[in-house]
């Protein structure tokens, strides 16, 4: 069948030969970067005026990396670095491993936590880095004390009546695992952390503070010149717990005057062991215990 010459002239006119349309290139727009959002400035987180605790709501916070800082300006806090001093408000405070923070608010800001320093100048508003810290503490220290095989080979006195303590022999390695009946005291120029237990209270002498990290110098709330106890808590969200491995020594020593805290242990001697380590949330003391 043969097409009409009209169709066939029209169906060759619809080919390529057809002007092409205008393509015009996009116009393209300056685009400026985007700069990252400036925290705002709070007038009443002024890090050198101290702040009134009722205004604010806290909680607390623990270090859970090897060493953080508390301090006056974010880029501070950041950094972990400004000083570390109870006295100069223009410094903040080194925090170590297992120390609690004090946390103002509900959320972090920009990877910061607000925080509150206690200062002689009073109660100074601070700033820490949010993934130094956390809600609960690291017992990693704790864990790793148990698996010792010094305490491991230890005889536990830790549920020990008085009259097996008073058996022990002088030289008996002894151990406490995770009591949180431990208190804290002095007598006769010698420093006793106290296992204050009704059944059987015991003393464990400690060496006077060196240099370093020492268990006095990190557990003893001395700096401010305001308290003198240990820096344990226990609240319906967390309890401190501590090991200790210690030496008997055949001696004894009268209950304290004046422990810190309610004494619960009997008012009556009560023997007295060498410390040889203690472990805790903020690690093991000495250091250099194995």
């Amino acid at each position: 069948m043969r097409l009409p010459a009209l169709l066939v002239v029209g169906l060759l006119g619809c080919g390529g030969t057809s002007p092409a349309p205008d393509t015009k290139p996009p116009i393209v727009k300056d685009v400026k970067p985007v700069e990252p959002k400036k925290p705002e400035v709070d007038p009443s987180w002024d890090p050198s005026k101290p702040i009134d605790l009722s205004t604010v709501k806290t909680h607390t916070m623990f270090v859970v990396v090897r060493q953080s800082a508390l301090c006056p300006t974010r880029e501070q806090a950041k950094a972990r670095e400004c000083g570390n001093s109870t006295e100069s408000v223009g410094e903040g405070t080194i925090e170590d491993q297992g120390s609690a923070i004090t946390i103002v608010g509900d959320e972090a800001i920009d990877g910061m936590w607000k925080g509150l320093r206690f200062q002689k100048a009073g109660i100074m508003p601070s700033w820490i880095r949010a993934d130094d810290v956390a809600k609960t503490p690291k017992t990693d220290s704790l864990d790793a004390f148990d698996k010792r095989p010094d305490v491991a080979k230890a005889v536990d006195v830790t549920k020990s009546s008085a009259k097996k303590l008073a058996r022990l022999r002088k030289g008996t390695v002894v151990k406490w695992s995770r009591t949180r009946a431990v208190k804290y005291g002095e007598f006769q120029d010698r420093t006793f952390v106290y296992v204050a237990s009704n059944k059987a209270p015991a003393a464990i002498e400690l060496p006077p503070p060196g240099e370093g990290r020492n268990y006095i110098e990190n557990h003893v709330c001395l700096m401010a010149g305001d308290c003198i106890g240990l820096s344990y808590i226990c609240n319906d969200h967390y309890c401190d717990e501590v090991s200790i491995l210690a030496t008997a020594t055949g001696r004894k020593t009268p209950a304290p005057e004046d422990p810190e805290g309610e004494w619960t242990g009997r008012k009556r001697p009560m023997p007295v062991f060498e410390v040889i380590a203690i472990a805790d949330r903020f690690g093991t003391f000495p250091e250099s215990a194995n």
